[in-house]
């Protein structure tokens, strides 16, 4: 199959859960036969001139406006105009924004899959007519889509109330991490198991100014490393740094190797965020065993399945407590990890393409016995076969290093 992905900013991915999802996907489909296109923008990829190589994959360039309210609407109009000429034979749009233009390549006749990573008209950044146009963007997605994806069980719920739309929960995966031992986390003069460890970019939804206040709140004798880039927001990124105590580290936007030194030898990974999808990185930290603390949304709980883990979400007191009760209690610690570690092994990326690909076969055999009629919907798959990882006997390992 021709599989056009339209929406993220571009690969390889160095940051954005969106952007990650698509690159580690457009990969494992590849290695299976599929042709992959993957719509960028040069301003993230380093244009279009950037060495790229890999089988099966192809970037597309197309212009757009590269300002915070217009980039991705810009640019994805351009792709939806580009991929209508190329007559990919399935159009796969991520993120509601990008969303609102899927009744371009529904016109063009072209089946259309949708995968919705959030509600982003909740997230800080936008203003009021911004987020309206999110919330239009999301009904558009609902209703335009032939097969409508979602990352969070949460996600279904909120499709079928709203707008009584069937969504489909397909889950994010985690690519194997191998363990590295401490060499570059040296810099910061951090020791093994001697530090909590969030990995998140630096924008308010995800709660890093509650996991500050409460853990300077405290007399641990340890540090609070934060991994993540702040150039989305760098007003939050100084008024975090504010708050900081000389035991809270800021690395930065963190690469692959420097990530798993943190990850595999952190004491206690927290996500203290207000709004998720699928947390990548709190699948990350499960999957090496590491212990994790994270807010009490829907989204992280159907992730760690255990109120045990969590703490109320945007209350620093519960935070500041459940983190000195696991902290000070390694039996507790030993069985958060070994439990974070089983419940990883169900999320993989193979078992995501697993899933994909025969959503795209149904649409794509559809489209054929229909003529790729105008405005037929597609049969959905029963809820049983997707709503859950499956297994996979495929080796994630096949599957390159993917940036953060």
């Amino acid at each position: 199959m021709k599989i056009a992905m339209l929406g993220q900013k571009g690969i390889p991915a160095h940051s954005g859960g969106v952007e990650q999802h698509v690159d580690i996907l457009s990969r494992e489909l590849a290695a299976r036969g599929h042709e992959v296109l993957v719509y960028c923008r040069g301003w993230y990829c380093g244009g279009e001139l950037e060495p790229f190589q890999r089988a099966n994959v192809r970037r597309i360039f197309t212009p757009g406006i590269a300002t915070k309210h217009l980039d991705a609407i810009t640019h994805t109009l351009t792709a939806s105009i580009d991929v209508a000429l190329r007559r990919a034979d399935v159009v796969h749009y991520h993120a509601l924004g990008p969303a609102a233009l899927a009744p371009l390549a529904r016109l063009a006749r072209l089946p259309v899959v949708v995968t919705v990573h959030g509600l982003d008209w909740q997230r800080a950044k936008w203003g009021r007519f911004a987020k309206g146009c999110l919330r239009l963007a999301e009904r558009v997605a609902a209703r335009s889509a032939n097969r409508l994806l979602v990352v969070s069980p949460t996600l279904c719920q909120h499709f079928a109330q709203l707008h009584h739309a069937e969504a489909t929960f397909v889950a994010n995966g985690v690519v194997p991490i191998p363990r590295r031992e401490p060499d570059r986390m040296t810099e910061w003069g951090l020791k093994p198991k001697q530090y909590v460890l969030c990995v998140a970019r630096l924008v308010p939804e995800k709660g890093l100014h509650y996991l500050i206040e409460a853990f300077t709140g405290t007399d641990l004798d340890m540090k609070l490393v934060i991994a993540g880039g702040g150039e989305l927001n760098p007003g939050y990124e100084k008024q975090l740094k504010a708050m900081a105590d000389q035991r809270v580290v800021f690395t930065g936007a963190a690469d692959r190797d420097l990530l798993a030194e943190l990850y595999w030898n952190a004491r206690l990974f927290v996500l203290p965020s207000d709004l998720e999808g699928m947390s990548i990185a709190l699948l990350e930290a499960m999957s090496v065993g590491l212990p994790v603390l994270v807010s009490d949304i829907p989204q992280n709980g159907c992730v760690v399945e255990s109120d045990e883990w969590t703490f109320r979400a945007g209350d620093v007191a519960d935070l500041r407590q459940k983190m000195l009760e696991l902290l000070s209690d390694p039996e507790r610690l030993a069985r958060n990890g070994k439990s974070a570690s089983q419940r990883a092994e169900a999320w993989n990326w193979s078992s995501v393409a697993d899933q994909l690909e025969l959503i795209y076969a149904q649409c794509l055999e559809h489209a054929n016995a229909t003529g790729r009629e105008r405005g037929a919907s597609w049969p959905s798959t029963p809820a049983n076969v997707l709503s859950k990882p499956a297994d996979s006997s495929r080796p994630a390992n096949e599957i390159e290093k993917a940036a953060h």
